[in-house]
């Protein structure tokens, strides 16, 4: 999330027209600088104490709203963006950053009915528009998705984010060169962007060009060095090389990581099963399988339990 809030800065500023006293003009400057800066919890003591000083000021629920979400802080963002919403219901950027923050919850029609208020609120949002585009991408609807990436893209043509998750889009229809040309463009035009080079190298993944894959998770690592799926996908990239040593160090870095997380396990058990060490794949696909909270993958888990152990 914090690379998003470098790109954009969606923030609202204080003045007397928009209800902030002189008083409290100072710490609401502070706070935008410590937002600037990327210093989340200070911004969030700043504007917590403008919120106690002006209570019905929209724009410091807001912008606390935009730093909690910058930490992560998911639930406590949305409950800022619906305060400052209900203070000010036209204060656009709001809805537009809880939409995303719905996405991240699952909670795909209220993302939809956000994003849809805050393009109506101001039809140029760009992030509004490539939110949008967000959920329908999740939701299959492709070509509408598509649809906002370009809108975003005509408003703002280097918006590398926009292009990033059009080629999403193109890779969730099958469309990887495409997809590929997009995440080119992306770097080209933020090369820190991280989930850029994440996103096109699972495009090389899935198209069986493991050397550019491993290129990309690399260099995504490099910027992210506690990256998980990363090293995840980096792994498996070097198991289809046949690489063993080098992937069983990335799936023991990513166990090492996020030991609770049930991807590091299942691929390193399926280089175990590549392998031919039949003790140590089960053990890490049993640990994959009570880790894994997605039913559906706890299948897929435990039907390549089965088929090796019948082997």
């Amino acid at each position: 999330m914090k690379r998003w809030c470098q790109v954009v800065a969606m923030v609202a500023v204080c003045t007397t027209s928009n209800g902030c006293s002189d008083n409290v003009d100072s710490v609401f400057s502070r706070g935008n600088g410590w937002l600037e800066k990327g210093e989340y919890d200070k911004a969030i003591a700043e504007f917590t104490t403008v919120i106690e000083l002006e209570p019905t000021l929209a724009s410091a629920y807001h912008n606390r709203g935009f730093a909690r979400m910058s930490m992560g802080e998911n639930a406590n963002a949305i409950d800022d963006f619906s305060e400052a919403i209900r203070l000010d219901p036209k204060l656009g950027m709001a809805y537009t950053h809880r939409g995303n923050l719905w996405t991240y919850q699952g909670e795909y029609e209220k993302a939809k009915a956000d994003v849809n208020e805050a393009i109506r609120l101001d039809p140029k949002d760009v992030l509004a528009h490539t939110y949008r585009g967000n959920v329908l991408t999740i939701l299959g609807q492709y070509d509408q998705a598509l649809a906002d990436y370009d809108e975003a893209l005509r408003i703002k043509p280097d918006f590398a984010i926009a292009y990033t998750h059009r080629g999403n889009a193109w890779f969730s229809k099958g469309a990887y060169k495409r997809a590929i040309t997009d995440h080119n463009e992306a770097v080209r035009l933020d090369p820190n962007l991280t989930y850029a080079y994440n996103n096109r190298g699972l495009a090389f993944f899935t198209i069986g060009e493991y050397d550019e894959a491993i290129d990309d998770y690399s260099k995504a690592i490099k910027l992210e060095p506690r990256s998980v799926q990363a090293r995840v996908i980096r792994g498996n990239a070097w198991a289809k090389k046949d690489d063993f040593d080098k992937a069983m160090v990335d799936f023991d870095d990513a166990i090492r990581l996020a030991p609770d997380l049930a991807s590091p396990y299942y691929s390193r058990g399926m280089a175990w099963v590549a392998m031919f060490e039949k003790d140590k794949a089960i053990s890490d696909l049993n640990k994959a399988m009570k880790l894994e909270t997605n039913a559906q993958k706890r299948e897929e888990y435990q039907r390549a339990l089965e088929l090796f152990k019948s082997e």
